[in-house]
This record gives structure tokens, sequence and C-alpha cells, in this order.
């Protein structure tokens, strides 16, 4: 049994199953290296207020919200370990 298996029915025999959940419903969209850095396309977050936004030649994705006209974007790679921070 891997480790995301094991997680899980260890959540759904706890009654966490319901944490687990929430990760796996973020969505992704592609993005590309761009002169200004990260590029995404416009029509990629008309109905998205967060996404995890994929770009090919790294390897962690980049987690990117939007309020309002404002976006942020923010590494998911852990500077102190080096994993993918959940």
């Amino acid at each position: 049994m891997d480790r995301r298996t094991f997680v899980r029915s260890a959540a759904a025999a706890t009654g966490c199953g319901a944490l687990l959940t929430a990760c796996a419903s973020l969505p992704y969209v592609a993005g590309s290296p761009g002169p200004r850095g990260i590029e995404v396309p416009a029509a990629a977050m008309t109905e998205l207020d967060f996404a995890l936004v994929e770009v090919p030649g790294r390897d962690y994705p980049v987690f990117l919200s939007r309020s309002g006209e404002d976006f942020r974007a923010v590494s998911t790679r852990c500077t102190h370990r080096g994993c993918t921070v959940k």
C-alpha cells in the first residue's frame, strides 16, 4: 500500500476524509515562462479565484490567487526542506 492510499484509508476510518478532498479539488492551469515572469492566459482565470499554475521546466507549481483585479503568486516549494508545501 502506498502512502497516499494509507493516509486516505486512515482518514476515512477516523472521519477526517473531508479534509483530504480539499487539496484534490484545486484547479490546475498551464503557464509559460514570459519576459516578465510566468504568463497565464487570461481566459484560464476568468472564473477562478485561485489555481495552481504548472510551468514547463519548474519542479513545483505556483499558487495563484485573485482578489478583484489584484493577483498574488506564491511558490509551493518549501525554502527550508525543498519539498512541495501542501
